[in-house]
């Protein structure tokens, strides 16, 4: 509790520079460890240090056209910082029934939350899935969640938009991009009325949105060694991403990995845990499996080619690629 309080005060004096409202959703090492079985009541004493500095750990309020919900999905059960699952109690979803009840069916939901309620290899984690059955029927629902240390979107023509925020420490301070190859950065959401656009921008590459691989550029067990890899760090279904071997005169799609494939850079700093032949370059962290990583295989002789990827709104970047 001494250690959460002093962070907590240093915490809040680093934001208020920006001297801006800042809007805190607690995560899983906001919380007291502490022995016991998980309960509703238990949860309140592993958030009482959070709520003490920063108030309540669940909450809504309205900017705009948009009504933002923020949510408590870490559920502590004790004994040490990892011994919690990703669940919403019952509390907090009556609570959002109430809350929802006065927000009319044309407004944007922006919900924030520190833990993913899916995945593309999970349908839903926890009890995830009553949170969307709750978040049904509005014109247009943003979740926004990190935790993983990892970037990934789903985007499913639900209605319902999940925002994986790759962390800003990346690979936990380990090496320039997160666990699935996102370089270091943050996402940016402009909303305009009910309009609600986004952008990832990484720290060293503000202007990239893709990283790209030259064949036999990466460890040999990773991929065939002809093929050409680009990894569309914020990449969603909306997104288009070509290349062209013949200066730009005509460009092809590139093939989207829809099995699990790990990033290039990622695998060099971090390893897999089920890759025996190449050794992990941090023993207590590992690559994640991406989900957006596209590839192609040059023809004989291609000297360069040309990326072309478009983004979910229309916005191009290119990039010239000497192989």
């Amino acid at each position: 509790p001494l250690y959460l309080s002093w962070a907590a005060a240093g915490h809040k004096s680093y934001f208020s520079a920006v001297d801006q409202p800042v809007y805190y959703s607690i995560g899983n090492h906001d919380h007291l460890p502490n022995k016991g079985q998980a309960s509703e009541l238990y949860d309140n004493y592993a958030d009482s240090v959070y709520i003490r500095h920063y108030g309540p750990t669940y909450y809504s309020f309205n900017r705009g056209e948009a009504h933002y919900i923020v949510l408590d999905n870490i559920l502590y059960k004790g004994g040490s910082d990892s011994e919690y699952s990703v669940n919403i109690s019952q509390k907090q979803l009556n609570w959002l029934k109430k809350d929802l009840s006065y927000v009319p069916k044309n407004k944007v939901l922006v919900v924030m939350l520190h833990s993913p309620t899916k995945s593309r290899y999970k349908s839903a984690y926890g009890n995830s899935d009553e949170l969307h059955e709750i978040l049904a029927g509005y014109k247009d629902v943003h979740i926004v969640s990190g935790h993983t240390h990892y970037n990934s979107m789903l985007f499913d023509g639900t209605g319902i938009t999940e925002h994986i925020v790759g962390a800003m420490c990346g690979g936990f301070w380990e090496g320039p991009v997160c666990l699935g190859g996102t370089y270091l950065g943050y996402k940016i959401f402009e909303i305009d009325g009910t309009n609600v656009t986004w952008k990832y921008r990484a720290y060293e590459y503000p202007d990239k949105q893709f990283s790209v691989f030259k064949p036999e550029e990466r460890a040999p067990q990773l991929r065939p060694s002809n093929e050409l890899l680009v990894n569309v760090w914020d990449w969603d279904s909306g997104w288009t991403v070509n290349w062209s071997e013949d200066n730009g005169i005509t460009f092809k799609a590139m093939t989207r990995y829809t099995a699990r494939t790990y990033d290039p850079v990622a695998f060099e700093y971090f390893g897999a845990a089920d890759d025996t032949t190449f050794p992990p370059g941090r023993t207590w962290i590992e690559a994640s499996p991406t989900d957006h990583i596209f590839t192609s295989v040059p023809s004989v002789g291609t000297t360069k080619v040309i990326i072309k990827v478009t983004n979910h709104f229309g916005e191009e970047f290119s990039e010239e690629v000497v192989l």
